[in-house]
């Protein structure tokens, strides 16, 4: 799952990985369709391109991430049996969790 961790965009079969994994929106109350697959730990601060480090959200989604005090971290990284989760953090310290659904 991390054969080109320094690619900077989700493609092929690891953007169907997380499309399949995540099926809509990963932010909270929003089921809207992925548009964007976003680096939860940022690749600009030297987050790597791989499954565990994916999460597919709406355009709006990625774009309100990218705002001042917007933070995503990842809680379980789905590796070990146990759904992706990751936290959402807003910038009044707000967190909200997000787990992927179970498969179809």
């Amino acid at each position: 799952m991390d054969l080109d961790r320094a690619r900077r965009r989700f493609t092929g079969w690891l953007a169907d990985l997380i499309k399949a994994r995540d099926q809509y929106c990963r932010d909270p109350c929003c089921t809207a369709a992925i548009r964007h697959i976003d680096h939860i730990e940022r690749y600009a601060e030297s987050g790597p391109t791989r499954l565990t480090n994916g999460r597919g959200v709406c355009e709006r989604g990625n774009y309100l991430r990218e705002m001042p005090g917007w933070s995503v971290v990842t809680l379980r990284s789905g590796t070990d049996g146990t759904a992706h989760t990751i936290e959402l953090i807003t910038p009044t310290g707000h967190r909200y969790r997000s787990r992927a659904p179970d498969p179809p």
